[in-house]
């Protein structure tokens, strides 16, 4: 299978972004029955807790969503073989900017939640906030690098 152009592995990429987003949508608008039904059988009765995954949930599916739709738009930009633009840096950007309320909710969550787990996917999420921010920077000196070498005959 090839890793770019048409029928390519970026392409299929590309649309699963776009499947994941129809998937997360839908599970953000049943989000509160599904995690009365999650209360429900495992027998959890505090609403403080359900409010706490509510935010934290909703927080970071949103995020997420936010995320794929960056994604999605970098792998159309890798597609039409132009991935060192400085339209892909600023979208990695946003996505480094994206991951920190993730982060953020997750370490908070553990004041009425505290669990490693949780801490564990704040920390993932600012790991992921600084790398982003670092990619974005990498395609960025790419883009001026190829605009120099577009310029230079």
């Amino acid at each position: 299978m090839k890793i770019l152009g048409e029928g390519s592995l970026c392409r299929l990429m590309e649309r699963f972004c776009g499947l994941l987003m129809i998937a997360g949508g839908l599970f953000l608008v049943g989000l509160p029955w599904i995690l009365r039904f999650y209360f429900n059988f495992k027998g959890h009765a505090g609403m403080t807790l359900y409010v706490t995954m509510l935010v934290v949930l909703y927080v970071s599916g949103l995020c997420g969503m936010l995320i794929l739709w960056q994604g999605k738009q970098i792998l159309r930009n890798i597609n039409a073989s132009d991935p060192f633009t400085g339209d892909t840096a600023q979208r990695m950007r946003r996505i480094a900017l994206l991951c920190l309320p993730v982060a953020a909710v997750y370490l908070l969550a553990t004041i009425l939640m505290p669990s490693m787990l949780v801490v564990l996917v704040g920390i993932v999420f600012l790991f992921l906030a600084a790398l982003a921010a670092i990619l974005a920077e990498v395609f960025l000196q790419a883009a001026r690098f190829k605009q120099e070498n577009d310029l230079t005959i």
